[in-house]
């Protein structure tokens, strides 16, 4: 946030929302550490066979994401879960939690233009890679702002502490409702393997 306000050069009116966003983010990754102790198996998952769909923007890796998560057998983040991860879903709601109605009002709201480029829907698999932003990096940053400040301390981490928080978001997933391997997609993971 200290670079947007010091480096971005935006009205400062749009400072609370930024903020606001960040918060949010900050809150679910409040909310699965809660999680962990009202659930303590959680931290005992293994996450066992995951895939990793690597590329570039615009390449494909969304397409080869949804045809890869339509085998049954497959578990791949959902939009929303990612929105609203606490608690921890569960295989008899999976398909009908209240959280899915917030996650399409969500999308329902979402620029038409970035509808054509990346399809979302709140029961889509959307970018695994939306884990880092809860260990405030998150390269997407520097795609909205000028932020080179924030750009050069991010390429400068080994994301040894976002994998972590990765893991720990994949065990929150699939503790009750899991699949057989995991389907993970972001082209974050090109700057971090």
């Amino acid at each position: 946030f200290d670079s947007i306000e010091r480096e971005a050069g935006i009205d400062p009116a749009f400072y609370p929302g930024i903020e606001a966003g960040q918060a949010f983010v900050l809150g679910n990754r409040l909310k699965m550490v809660e999680d962990r102790k009202r659930f303590p198996g959680i931290a005992q998952e293994k996450i066992e066979k995951p895939l990793f769909i690597l590329g570039l923007p615009r390449s494909g890796t969304t397409l080869l994401q949804a045809l890869l998560t339509a085998d049954p057998a497959a578990r791949g983040t959902l939009h929303w879960e990612l929105l609203n991860p606490s608690p921890p879903p569960e295989s008899a709601s999976y398909d009908s939690d209240p959280r899915i109605a917030i996650a399409e009002q969500q999308v329902a709201g979402m620029d038409k233009s970035l509808l054509t480029r990346h399809p979302f829907a709140a029961r889509l698999p959307e970018e695994c890679g939306r884990l880092f932003d809860m260990t405030v990096m998150n390269q997407g940053t520097f795609g909205s702002y000028y932020v080179p400040g924030y750009l050069h301390w991010l390429l400068a981490q080994d994301f040894s502490t976002a994998y972590p928080m990765h893991r720990m978001g994949l065990q929150h997933f699939q503790h009750r409702h899991r699949g057989d391997h995991w389907v993970c997609k972001s082209n974050k993971h090109l700057f971090t393997m």
